[in-house]
């Protein structure tokens, strides 16, 4: 899948690929890795979040989709509690 994002005069495109293990002991296995893009964290022009999340295990797809929906949340707290609610600066 590829996303593009514009932002002024720049022009950004991501991406992601996932792939499944191998074992040798089974011929098929479950691909369980779920991708986050998440563009404009508490719309903010410069905070991007990329991540591949990587399930293992019997439960692997399900931590992986947790974790997908998730870190959004807990990361845009985290950033709100280390500013104490202030977004308001100047980036470069």
């Amino acid at each position: 899948m590829r996303i593009k994002v514009k932002h002024e005069s720049m022009l950004s495109k991501f991406a992601y690929a996932t792939k499944a293990g191998t074992s040798s002991h089974l011929r098929s296995k479950a691909n369980q890795d779920v991708y986050l893009i998440k563009t404009n964290m508490l719309d903010l022009t410069h905070c991007h979040l990329f991540a591949v999340c990587d399930g293992h295990g019997n439960n692997g797809r399900q931590i992986a989709t947790l974790v997908q929906k998730q870190m959004v949340l807990y990361l845009q707290q985290e950033i709100l509690n280390s500013f104490e609610g202030d977004l308001d600066y100047d980036y470069p």
